[in-house]
C-alpha cells in the first residue's frame, strides 16, 4: 500500500511511524512517502506537553524510553496568581500520575521531539521516504486512487493520502468546505529561556504553572534540556496572520508583565528570541475524509493551546488511523477494497473525543481570561475545591489522560 503524507511535522511523522508499525501485521507492504514544503527538517522552538494518553502512543511505537530521555517530568500542574504566585490549584503529576494512568506526564522541547521522530523514520528504510522543499498545489481524490501534484511539476498517485500539513492545509479543502478561522482576541508570546535567572528552589523549575492575571495569563514549564518554556497570552486587537513565527520584542512583553511576580519578570527579561502568534478558533469539521484522502492533527482540528493537547491529539489520530486500516487491509489488496468505510470508522471513533478536548480548551481559555471580579471569584472557588476535595481536579482529568487508543484485534 502506497501512502502519501502531506507534511513532515509531528503529525506526519507520527502517522508514518504508526502506519509502518501496523503494516508489519498486514498482508500487503506499506510504503509511506512524506512530502514537506520546508526546504529542511525544522520545527518551531517551543515546548510541548505530552500527557499520559500521549505517552501511551509513544509506548506502542516503542519510543517511550527515547522520549523520556529528552523530556522533563514535572511534579505538578499549578494554577497561581500572576502577581504573587499564590497557589490555588495543585494537581500532582510525577509518580502519582504514573501510578494513576500507567504513564508519565512529560514536557519536551518541540525541536528535540521532532528530531527524535525524524531519526526513527530514517530507520524505517524503504518503508518511509521523505521529500523536502516540495509544495503541494493540487490534490485529487478518486474512488480507487488519490493524486498529489507539486509546484515543481511532479505528480504522484497513492492508495491513500493523509493530510498532516497543519493549519494551512492544502489537503483539507479537498475533503470538505474550506473553513474560516475566527480570531479569538488573544495573542500569545512564546520563547524558551534559561532557568538561571530564578532560584534553585523555585517551583517554576519543576512544575507546569499557569499564572492567572486580569485579561491574560502565562504558562511556564521545564524542558528536558534544562531550560524553561514560557508562553504569555494577552488580549489584542484584530490580527489576520495565522503563524507561529512572527518576531516579537522582549522589551514590549516585559512592559506587559511589569506588575507580575519577580521570577516571571526575570524569565521574560532573559528572553533573547520572542515570537508571537494569534490564536484562532477552528471548529471541528463535519467531514474528515473522502474516498482516499483523510486528515490528521491540526490540518483537521487545530487546538487552542489551553488544554495542551494539540500534539497528543495528532498522536492519537495517527494510531487510530493505523488501527482502522489494519482492520481493512488485512483481508485484501488496498486497490480492490475501498477505504471509505475504514476512514469513516476513523472519524467516528475520533470525532467526539476531539470535540470534547476542543471544548475543554475553550473552557480553560475563558477561565484564564476573566475580568478582575470574575477572576477573583474563580480563583477563590478553585482554592476552596482544592482544599476541601484535593482529588477533584485530578479526577476531572481521568477521561483525558486515562484514554487509550484501542488495539486492533489479533
Amino acid at each position: 500500500m502506497e501512502v502519501g503524507i502531506a507534511g513532515a511535522g509531528i503529525a506526519g511523522l507520527m502517522t508514518a511511524l504508526a502506519l509502518c508499525a501496523a503494516g508489519r501485521q498486514w498482508t500487503t507492504d506499506v510504503r509511506c512517502h512524506l512530502i514537506e514544503r520546508s526546504p529542511t527538517p525544522s520545527e518551531a522552538g517551543a515546548g510541548i506537553q505530552i500527557s499520559p494518553n500521549g505517552c501511551a502512543v509513544f509506548d506502542r511505537l516503542g519510543l517511550l524510553g527515547s522520549l523520556i530521555e529528552i523530556s522533563s517530568a514535572p511534579s505538578a500542574i499549578r494554577i497561581v496568581t500572576a502577581d504573587n504566585q499564590r497557589c490555588h490549584v495543585s494537581v500532582p503529576l510525577g509518580q502519582v500520575a504514573e501510578e494513576r494512568y500507567g504513564y508519565p506526564y512529560l514536557t519536551v522541547n518541540r525541536q528535540q521531539l521532532h528530531g527524535l521522530l525524524m531519526s526513527q523514520v530514517d530507520l524505517l528504510g524503504e518503508c518511509a521516504t521523505m521529500q523536502f522543499d516540495a509544495e503541494i498545489n493540487e490534490v485529487k481524490d478518486e474512488p480507487d486512487r488519490a493524486w498529489l501534484a507539486m509546484t515543481n511539476g511532479q505528480k504522484r498517485s497513492f492508495d491513500l493520502v493523509v493530510g498532516a500539513d497543519g493549519i494551512h492545509s492544502c489537503v483539507r479543502d479537498v475533503v470538505g468546505k474550506p473553513d474560516t478561522p475566527r480570531f479569538t482576541g488573544h495573542v500569545a508570546w512564546r520563547g524558551i529561556v534559561s532557568a538561571d535567572s530564578i532560584p534553585e528552589c523555585s517551583p517554576i523549575r519543576e512544575t507546569v504553572t499557569s499564572w492567572m492575571a486580569s485579561g491574560g495569563h502565562a504558562v511556564t514549564y521545564p524542558l528536558g534540556d534544562g531550560r524553561i518554556n514560557l508562553v504569555v497570552v494577552e488580549a489584542s486587537q484584530d490580527w489576520q496572520h495565522e503563524s507561529w513565527t512572527v518576531q516579537g520584542d522582549a522589551q514590549t512583553l516585559l512592559r506587559r508583565v511589569d506588575r507580575w511576580h519577580p521570577e516571571l519578570r526575570e524569565l521574560v527579561a532573559s528572553m533573547t528570541e520572542v515570537y508571537r502568534w494569534a490564536l484562532f478558533n477552528r471548529p471541528v469539521p463535519a467531514q474528515w475524509h473522502g474516498d482516499r484522502v483523510v486528515l490528521v492533527g491540526d490540518s483537521c482540528h487545530a487546538m487552542l493551546p489551553y488544554a495542551a493537547q494539540g500534539a497528543v491529539m495528532a498522536a492519537e489520530d495517527a494510531m487510530m488511523l493505523a488501527q482502522v486500516l489494519t482492520n481493512t487491509v488485512q483481508s485484501g489488496s488496498p486497490r480492490q477494497k475501498p477505504f471509505f468505510s475504514a476512514l469513516a470508522d476513523y472519524q467516528r471513533q475520533r470525532f467526539d473525543r476531539v470535540r470534547r478536548v476542543q471544548t475543554l480548551a475553550h473552557r480553560h481559555g475563558r477561565l484564564f481570561h476573566l475580568k478582575p471580579l470574575a477572576s477573583g471569584i474563580a480563583r477563590l472557588g478553585m482554592r476552596m475545591l482544592n482544599l476541601g476535595y484535593p482529588s477533584y481536579f485530578q479526577k476531572r482529568n481521568d477521561w483525558l489522560m486515562g484514554y487509550r487508543v484501542p488495539e486492533p484485534p489479533m
